[in-house]
């Protein structure tokens, strides 16, 4: 029978799949309609004998009622069932991240020949059989599809939610348990909630709690307030013993501005969950509520505190979602509230910080950054645009305590070099206590205090520093120390790099580090390491080494010559990674968190493929060229002014977004790499001078960015890059020769 199903028979598609899937599960329904004619004459008796007799029709009445229970109860233990990976998710991410796929292709979650057979089970309509593979099947799903979330996989996530629907359509139109259950779970976790509305919105017979649930939370993040405090009370008299139904309840009167329903809502949920009390910033924190043990203090004011935490999670939900505007209106609100219930620290956690560092002066004040600044190696780079904007006056002098619990850091070598200006906390009994006080004295990333009640993105703040910096000519904030510069010679002797020899760094994101799936939010950020193979040679051939920088999920380099891999050999350390930043004559980067670590030491760079949302911190010694956006409805590149002005560059964090705009943002080149990567070798060596701000190209390029000015910092664009992509000037162009004809 196996050899039927060779050949042509394994070539199948997905769809295919999930059509044989819908239309087994009508047959079988048909089927059961035509019964045979035995068991239609005893229904038929049953019938005429519950007319009859009284107890016959009692026991009928009795096995429907139980047959009901029994079918309640089933979908309920099928809920269950299928939300196990979702509610264990973050056990499981670091297991399924190791052994899921990450490629984004569906397929190799099951292996084809596997769904080759039961294709051709379902198809052949096999009695018994084909309804036990199709159970099967359908139970397979909800399980792995469970996994793809709980491990992150966005892309993979949306693409087995989309099969579930082709293939149980039926089930999901029906609202039946557990399928619709784990499906609008899946877009709910993948942000797809304009899909949930679409299906669910206006539904006469949305009944149940979790149906009225998830509707409600997803007008809650789309901004319809009244609509989702109308869902979320309908799903409260359903049940009100689950606390997100109150915690997103009081999230829309936020939204409304009734700060005083939405304390009574969350102090609410509090009260049915005492560990969801747990202060929130930003979402890199990576907070394990389960595990939080919450202070007396605040759960007798967790209405009013939890005010602060929501509005900063409506403001980057809002900001994920590519909603700029209405994201730093939040994030002012955030930090207006924050000014309201602003309070000093007690007595006894200011002894315990002296007692810490001696430079603590109690008569300054008190700022406090938890540990989303240091959960990532990029994040503890921001640090150096704080102290920049510090000793620029755009904070004020005051105790900067740093929270850096060891299990949350991503690099403690390179944290320690931020210990001569901030107050450190590593001791975990002490980071507890404090931590609930970044609601009232915390600086965040996120937002920096703005105007007309709209709040300035703290990148963009950050940018004019880096600006201001650039121009007084100051040096860098760090060097690196002598025991991290003889271990990172000792890593060059190693891997056989001459003493005298000089390399550059490089550095390709990629999809393995964060366990990004095809169809993720950031897959738009990455690229191919076979595009840089061109700007490596042209590194070589001038005498210098090449030193891959990163970690060891990246996909290994062709063996090249005076080029190391080293981010998957056996050399790579934390010490060595900060000497790489700090002593290649330059490093050829991206958009990604290395590229502050570099700033930090002033690394000269030449970043390739960038494209991001946010403002760029980058110094005067940086180059740079960018991912180009193609509108596909206008069938034409947008130009800088475009690409870098709202609400598009709001689009840019969300490539699910992007997708829905009709945007796709498009890869550089191999040549346009070489060609930046050449451009900056003949700047290092002397060869060549950047154009300066009154000739062209950079002329126009100024004024295309004239509304926008510091969206890269101090850095330059490359001057090949802007030759080669006139079209990316256009608009400045046409002004630039009316403003040149009006000047004579």
């Amino acid at each position: 029978m196996l050899d039927d199903i060779s050949g042509k028979q394994l070539d199948f598609t997905f769809p295919r799949f999930a059509r044989a899937l819908r239309s087994s599960s009508r047959g079988d329904r048909q089927n059961d309609r035509r019964r045979p004619r035995y068991l239609a004459r005893v229904i038929d008796t049953l019938k005429i004998a519950g007319k009859k007799y009284t107890v016959v029709r009692l026991v009928g009445g009795t096995a429907r009622v139980l047959l009901r229970v029994v079918r309640v109860r089933v979908n309920r233990v099928g809920v269950a069932l299928a939300n196990i990976p979702y509610v264990q998710r973050h056990t499981i991410r670091h297991i399924a991240r190791m052994w899921l796929s990450v490629s984004g292709d569906s397929a190799p979650l099951v292996p084809g020949r596997t769904l080759a057979v039961s294709l051709w089970i379902i198809e052949k309509r096999i009695p018994i059989i084909t309804p036990i593979a199709r159970s099967t099947i359908e139970t397979a799903l909800l399980l792995a599809l469970g996994a793809q979330m709980a491990a992150g996989h966005m892309g993979n996530t949306i693409a087995m939610a989309r099969f579930l629907n082709l293939a149980f359509r039926a089930d999901i139109k029906r609202r039946r348990q557990p399928n619709a259950y784990i499906y609008y779970q899946a877009l709910y976790h993948t942000r797809q909630y304009h899909r949930i509305i679409a299906d669910l919105d206006d539904a006469p017979d949305l009944d149940g709690h979790y149906l009225n649930h998830i509707l409600g939370a997803a007008h809650m993040q789309v901004g319809s307030a009244e609509k989702a405090i109308h869902y979320l009370n309908r799903a409260l008299r359903f049940s009100d013993r689950h606390p997100p139904d109150f915690r997103y309840l009081g999230r829309s009167y936020l939204r409304l501005g009734d700060e005083v329903s939405a304390a009574e809502c969350f102090r609410s949920a509090v009260a049915l969950a005492p560990n969801t009390v747990m202060a929130h910033q930003n979402y890199a924190g990576r907070y394990n509520i389960p595990a939080y043990t919450p202070k007396a203090w605040e759960l007798e004011d967790a209405g009013r505190l939890m005010i602060y935490d929501n509005y900063g999670q409506l403001a980057e939900d809002a900001f994920l979602l590519g909603r700029f505007d209405q994201s730093f209106q939040l994030y002012q609100r955030m930090l207006d509230y924050q000014q309201r219930i602003c309070a000093p620290l007690p007595e006894d956690l200011i002894a315990q910080l002296r007692a810490l560092d001696p430079r603590i002066d109690p008569a300054k004040p008190f700022r406090l950054l938890p540990y989303e600044w240091v959960t990532q190696y990029g994040h503890i780079g921001l640090l150096d645009s704080y102290i920049k904007m510090a000793e620029l006056g755009m904070y004020p002098d005051a105790n900067r305590i740093l929270l850096a619990p060891p299990d949350k850091v991503a690099n403690r070598e390179f944290l320690s070099y931020w210990d001569t200006y901030f107050t450190i906390v590593r001791d975990e009994a002490l980071v507890d206590e404090l931590f609930p006080y970044q609601r009232m004295i915390g600086d965040n990333f996120q937002a920096y205090p703005g105007a007309d009640g709209v709040a300035e993105p703290w990148t963009r703040a950050a940018a004019r520093a880096h600006i201001e910096w650039a121009r007084q000519k100051r040096a860098p904030l760090l060097q690196i120390s002598d025991t991290d510069r003889a271990i990172g010679e000792k890593t060059l002797a190693a891997l056989n790099v001459p003493k005298d020899a000089w390399y550059v760094g490089l550095h390709v994101r990629e999809s393995g580090y964060y366990g990004e799936s095809a169809g993720g939010i950031s897959t738009h950020r990455n690229a191919a390491i076979e595009d840089y193979l061109p700007a490596i040679k042209a590194v070589t051939d001038r005498g210098g080494y090449v030193i891959r920088l990163g970690d060891k999920s990246m996909r290994p380099l062709p063996p090249m010559e005076r080029v190391i891999d080293y981010a998957r050999s056996r050399h790579k350390s934390p010490q060595a990674d900060i000497f790489f930043c700090a002593t290649s004559r330059f490093v050829i980067g991206t958009t990604s968190g290395l590229t502050t670590a570099c700033l930090a030491f002033g690394t000269p760079m030449m970043l390739v493929n960038c494209i991001s949302n946010d403002w760029q911190l980058w110094s005067a010694d940086t180059d740079f060229i960018v991912k180009r956006v193609w509108d596909m409805r206008g069938k034409r590149y947008l130009t800088f002014s475009e690409a870098f002005t709202q609400p598009v560059q709001g689009y840019l964090i969300n490539a699910s977004v992007l997708r829905r705009k009709g945007l796709i943002i498009i890869a550089n080149t191999p040549q346009e790499i070489e060609e930046a990567v050449r451009y900056k070798l003949d700047l290092l060596d002397g060869h060549t001078v950047r154009p300066g701000d009154d000739e062209e190209p950079m002329a126009s390029y100024r004024l295309a960015m004239a509304g926008n000015p510091m969206m890269f910092g101090a850095a330059h664009p490359a001057a090949p890059f802007l030759t080669r992509h006139r079209e990316l000037l256009e608009n400045a162009q046409v002004e630039n020769t009316v403003m040149r004809t009006r000047a004579g």
